[in-house]
């Protein structure tokens, strides 16, 4: 069961809009980046939103923590709690997404002595990544702009693999007309945090639509396309692993 945190502030959160007692909400989590990592994005959440969100943001960590070469980002806190893991002969690692669902990571040992940690997507997985990462985009919309996202808004998420930089030119490569938006997006500031654990760039158009470019270790990449004014709400789009 998680423990309650304290709430002494009034405010409206930031997902659902209820006004009331209010909690600090990281993201990306901050157990995503080693302790002491300066610059992370907060923002008001309501109890509710914040704790109901817990399981799948803890998902989303291992997921992305599992997916990068360790020796690239050897203070990552969720390889090291792995390794450790690994070392005490657990081969694997159990990820409480609900209550009454788990899966397990197996990590098996590479050739070359190195270890590789073998992640294999469900159907479920991509649903659950996607939310996670709709999620984000409406903190970091609001932490952008000031703007609060209406629960309305048509949040589309398209995963890519293994493109090491923005302005590579296989990004282009079979993406149709996104080639352009990467072109609009590499013009704009990038911002970092965690020496590059996460960074994001975001074009908005002024009003509630925006787009974002996120990554994680500098290798997993997610474009993230809002229209603030629909009518429905959606977070479909291929997100394949």
């Amino acid at each position: 069961m998680v423990k309650r945190k304290k709430e002494d502030r009034v405010g409206i959160c930031t997902y659902c809009g209820a006004e009331g007692p209010v909690t600090e909400d990281h993201i990306p989590p901050k157990t995503l980046f080693p302790s002491g990592t300066s610059g992370l994005i907060a923002v008001d959440s309501c109890w509710g939103c914040n704790v109901g969100a817990s399981k799948d943001d803890e998902f989303f960590v291992h997921m992305v923590s599992l997916s990068h070469d360790p020796a690239e980002f050897p203070g990552d806190p969720t390889l090291e709690r792995v390794r450790r893991k690994v070392e005490s002969g657990r081969p694997g690692l159990v990820l409480k997404t609900r209550r009454d669902q788990v899966r397990v990571v197996r990590i098996d040992p590479a050739e070359g002595g190195r270890d590789a940690h073998v992640v294999v997507s469900t159907e479920d997985d991509i649903k659950r990544m996607r939310r996670v990462l709709s999620r984000y985009a409406r903190g970091i919309v609001f932490h952008e702009t000031k703007r609060r996202l209406p629960l309305s808004a048509r949040i589309t998420v398209e995963k890519f693999m293994d493109v090491q930089t923005l302005s590579a030119e296989r990004h282009k490569k079979g993406l149709g007309g996104f080639g352009r938006v990467f072109d609009l997006l590499n013009t704009l500031p990038e911002r970092v945090i965690g020496r590059r654990v996460f960074t994001y760039r975001l074009a908005e158009d002024g009003g509630l639509g925006a787009t974002f470019y996120f990554c994680f270790f500098d290798r997993i990449e997610f474009l993230v396309t809002i229209d603030g004014e629909s009518a429905t709400i959606g977070t479909k789009g291929p997100v394949d692993s």
